[in-house]
């Protein structure tokens, strides 16, 4: 009996001490379950490497990415369902879903909550020092929208250039990513002169929007481009969360220029739950703190944070995204596609 009853203890002991190290030592994910049950994570291609992170720490997350375009679009049809769990977007896309399918007259949401906004980032524009300064000069001392789309697709040697730099050439993302499309945005904005622009201001600057589209070359990572080849465009339109990482090394800042230009508009994190899942269990699952660590990493500003770089005054932040309607995005984004050659 003593042999049994001592056995029984030694059992007792090493199942407290599993479970001790389980609920308390293992779990250092800030709230969220690695391990624990299987969570399908739909990523936009812009926060790829976020998801990247969290499943390099958490084997029982399944993550998928594609461009948040794309899934917008499969979310916007009848009887569309949503094969994930949660949806971890860069932009204004959950809005847009949401739109789309008020204006088709569909009932039944595939997405149930979306949270709050988890991590922010402005638009820049980056280019090398010398077409930079040549730009200034032609645009009257400040970079604009406007200007670029004026003077896309003319030779430098008429914009005070040299003429060994060919015609002016932007780099931008797809529109179907959040960077691609927030940054367009911005460029409608400016043009049109309000941040609230609608399909009428869209009709009102179409030819200037057709001429910086057909001259712009549209990539996955045009920053990386430029920085690697740096006679590929005249200028990039980067989110600060590319750019900013990019001007801290120390060779970047004497070759390169970054700007910021007006109005201010940023690509805001959000997550979204499909039907019948709770946004507020999805967060945690995934540890908030674990989130907010790895979006940092990724150069994403966390909401009212100060920034964490120092490039050209890294301005503050607006309250808000300062992007249009979800109407009128969803308008530039079909507009800007019909007009790609």
């Amino acid at each position: 009996m003593k042999r049994l009853g001592a056995a029984l203890v030694a059992v007792a002991m090493v199942a407290a001490a599993w479970w001790v190290r389980t609920s308390f030592i293992d779990d250092d994910s800030g709230g969220g379950n690695a391990g624990g049950e299987r969570l399908d994570l739909l990523c936009g291609s812009e926060l790829a490497d976020v998801c990247d992170r969290l499943a390099a720490e958490d084997d029982s997350l399944r993550v998928t990415v594609v461009d948040d375009g794309t899934t917008t679009d499969d979310l916007s049809v009848d009887g569309a369902t949503a094969g994930f769990d949660a949806w971890l977007s860069a932009g204004p896309w959950p809005a847009i879903v949401a739109d789309n399918r008020a204006a088709a007259g569909l009932r039944t949401d595939p997405l149930g909550e979306t949270s709050r906004v988890l991590g922010r980032s402005p638009v820049t524009l980056v280019g090398p020092t010398d077409r930079v300064e040549a730009l200034e000069q032609h645009c009257g001392g400040t970079i604009s929208w406007s200007c670029v789309g004026d003077v896309s697709g003319q030779p430098w040697s008429t914009l005070g250039g040299a003429p060994a730099w060919g015609a002016f050439r932007t780099g931008l993302t797809p529109v179907d990513t959040g960077g691609g499309l927030v940054a367009l945005d911005q460029a409608v904005a400016n043009r049109s002169g309000t941040t609230e622009w609608s399909t009428t201001e869209l009709d009102d600057v179409s030819d200037w929007l057709s001429q910086l589209v057909g001259a712009a070359t549209f990539s996955n990572d045009p920053l990386d481009v430029m920085l690697t080849r740096p006679g590929s465009f005249s200028l990039t339109a980067p989110l600060e969360r590319r750019s900013g990482p990019a001007f801290g090394r120390a060779d970047t800042g004497n070759r390169f220029r970054l700007l910021y230009p007006e109005p201010m508009v940023t690509a805001d994190v959000t997550l979204s739950a499909a039907t019948g899942e709770s946004v507020d269990a999805l967060l945690d699952r995934l540890g908030g703190d674990r989130l907010a660590r790895t979006l940092t990493e990724a150069g994403w500003r966390l909401p009212g944070q100060p920034s964490p770089f120092t490039v050209n005054g890294s301005p503050e932040l607006p309250k808000g995204s300062g992007l249009t309607t979800p109407g009128a995005l969803q308008a530039l984004r079909t507009t800007v596609q019909e007009m790609r050659p």
